[in-house]
């Protein structure tokens, strides 16, 4: 049965420990699936399918036999050791999240987006982490290869162990970009991971190349109170947005001899934040192409930087 998910799971869900494995009824009759009941609430529920992939999708989607099944176990009481993932450490927030926290990137799925997440193990502890959020370019894959290649630096052994974080890298719908309803849906993804991980919210950092460079400015200006940094790269912008955003801190970086996006972009951006009092910072690489994402993540100064960076305070030099 493919149930096209609906809704995200909120972080106030009951999540039972005991996973029980039974066939799964669409509402109409016709599909049928065999998948783990995770976790349930405010209308959607969560599935884990025998390949270990989870879903999420609108509890009215299902028979009403199952429906009955789902109120059933929500009104039973939690099994023992079981949260509702409302806590703010990361003692507290055990929920299907965590289980993914596992030093690999998994993939995951949710009602708008599928996505790549990151995290050591280690990371489950009582302590709040630093979030980064990539943007890929157009045409990019971040699902099927093993690792995300353009953002494995965040990832890397000696830059993680300096800086360990959580990373986060949405999949663009096919033929789609960055604007629009999936900019809304990557900032929905991001509130719920902050919920159901240990994730600092005042050291959100989000980034993104070419198409991603575009989406980065975009979404800053839908939500500049959620990011404490950005850091688009061979991308642009809407300039009249610099107001709105000047009290995020922005490190851009652009190719000069820019053949895909003109640097023209990048230029007429850096200009209007710095107009508007913005905290801006500005890399132009001399006869640099468009592919200059790898020279870019590899620059240690520019991870040093972007994890100084906590809303609230003063661009650090």
């Amino acid at each position: 049965m493919r149930i096209h998910p609906l809704f995200l799971v909120p972080a106030t869900c009951f999540c039972i420990t005991t996973l029980q494995a039974r066939e799964w009824t669409s509402a109409d009759g016709t599909q049928k699936t065999e998948a783990e009941f995770i976790s349930a609430s405010d209308g959607s529920v969560t599935f884990q399918k025998p390949d270990g992939k989870r879903i999420s999708f609108a509890l009215d989607k299902l028979s009403e036999e199952d429906r009955t099944w789902v109120k059933d176990k929500l009104a039973a009481k939690p099994a023992p050791g079981a949260t509702q993932g409302t806590g703010k450490t990361g003692e507290e927030k055990s929920n299907e999240y965590t289980k993914q926290i596992t030093g690999k990137w998994e993939r995951l799925e949710d009602a708008t987006l599928k996505y790549r997440l990151f995290g050591e193990r280690k990371l489950k502890g009582g302590k709040l982490y630093p979030l980064v959020v990539y943007l890929h370019g157009k045409g990019g894959d971040v699902m099927t290869p093993e690792v995300p290649g353009q953002v494995s630096d965040f990832a890397d052994g000696a830059n993680y162990h300096k800086r360990p974080c959580f990373v986060i890298v949405p999949q663009c719908p096919a033929n789609g970009f960055w604007n629009g309803d999936n900019n809304l849906n990557v900032i929905k993804v991001i509130e719920t991971v902050v919920k159901n991980l240990p994730i600092d919210a005042q050291r959100i950092y989000l980034t993104g190349y070419s198409m991603g460079g575009f989406g980065t400015f975009d979404i800053v200006a839908r939500q500049p109170k959620l990011f404490a940094a950005a850091v688009p790269v061979a991308g642009g912008g809407n300039p009249a947005t610099a107001e709105g955003m000047k009290g995020v801190p922005f490190w851009v970086f652009h190719g000069a001899a820019d053949t895909v996006v003109n640097v023209e972009q990048s230029r007429k951006m850096v200009d209007a934040l710095k107009k508007a009092g913005g905290k801006v910072e500005y890399t132009e690489i001399a006869g640099g192409s468009h592919g200059i994402i790898g020279q870019v993540y590899q620059e240690r100064k520019l991870h040093v930087w972007m994890f100084e960076q906590t809303q609230g305070e003063k661009t650090k030099k």
